[in-house]
């Protein structure tokens, strides 16, 4: 199995299928200056290692655990 190194440029499209960013979020990002983006000729290059830094600066989330949901048939007994 080889290891594809991660590439330190990658197009808005590219950039997008690795981060799991929007193209809007991504944008307003990229305007807000805390995503670097680089023109060159007609194609715009994201710094891939400066932008995930700044998605891993981000806490992780607080995921609480489910609880057990009570059905319509189980208020009413209708289980079988």
């Amino acid at each position: 199995m080889a290891i594809t190194p991660r590439p330190e440029f990658a197009t808005i499209d590219d950039f997008l299928i690795i981060s799991g960013l929007s193209r809007r979020q991504f944008y307003n990002l990229v305007a807000e200056k805390k995503l670097k983006a680089h023109k060159m000729g007609t194609r715009v290059m994201v710094d891939v290692e400066h932008a995930l830094e700044f998605i891993r600066s981000h806490p992780a989330p607080v995921v609480k655990p489910q609880t057990q949901r009570t059905t319509s048939q189980q208020m009413r007994g209708d289980l079988l």
